[in-house]
């Protein structure tokens, strides 16, 4: 299923997911996250690259932006593990936002 019908999805987006992984969600309900995750990795513009961190009490950079360029392989990635533990939100904002940022002076967004 294609959602953008447009000559602007031939541009593709960049898109990072942050994902909680921690004892507050729940091993199952993640698993379903990721599932969602997955099916929105579908609908992308096949140009489209996708970034992806998960958190509990630590955070882990899964993969960036730049790391697949293949959504097979994107797809295949999203298979990431159920950490567990406590919920570190704030940590983990923390931590994908230089992802953000750097994104901003590549392609000159302007707040």
């Amino acid at each position: 299923m294609k959602v953008c019908l447009t000559a602007a999805c031939a541009h593709g987006a960049d898109v990072v997911f942050l994902l909680d992984a921690s004892g507050s969600v729940g091993r199952r309900i993640f698993e379903r996250v990721t599932l969602f995750v997955a099916s929105l990795i579908e609908m992308l513009s096949p140009v489209s690259r996708v970034g992806l961190a998960t958190f509990a009490d630590s955070v882990s950079v899964e993969f960036q932006l730049d790391t697949f360029t293949s959504r097979d392989d994107m797809l295949h990635a999203v298979n990431v593990r159920y950490l567990g533990g406590a919920t570190v939100t704030h940590d983990a904002l923390r931590s994908v936002t230089p992802l953000l940022r750097r994104l901003d002076t590549l392609v000159n967004i302007e707040y």
